[in-house]
């Protein structure tokens, strides 16, 4: 009898280890996705649009998560709305110390200022 408890025991804490575990695993946030880079010369790729001239020209988010636009360039600047990964818009300008950029999103009729290197000239 107290062998038949013991197994008992044994088998019950192994459920339970291995329930532990599977739920660790299903706990776990996952990591960044790794986007495939879009080649300037595919057919038919989004990256096709030609600039009108070195100032202004169109560019995609390539930042991966939300990109936050601000109403100016500064981290501490008002949030104007949330970009997603490709969407596409027109760079107007850029901060002096070159580390802000100036956009305006057209789908939605919005500028605004945005970390640069987190959106890509559209060639």
């Amino acid at each position: 009898m107290l062998g038949v408890l013991l197994g008992l025991l044994a088998v019950g804490l192994f459920v339970g280890a291995l329930s532990f575990l599977f739920l660790q695993q299903l706990s776990r946030s996952p990591g960044k996705p790794n986007f495939a880079e879009v080649k300037k010369d595919a057919p038919n790729s989004r990256l096709d649009i030609r600039a009108d001239d070195d100032k202004t020209y169109p560019a995609l988010v390539v930042y991966d998560q939300d990109l936050i636009l601000r109403d100016k360039p500064d981290a501490n600047g008002k949030v104007v709305d949330k970009l997603r990964f490709d969407d596409t818009v027109t760079v107007i300008g850029e901060s002096e110390n070159k580390q802000w950029q100036q956009i305006r999103f057209e789908a939605k009729g919005i500028e605004g200022w945005v970390r640069a290197g987190n959106v890509k000239r559209a060639q």
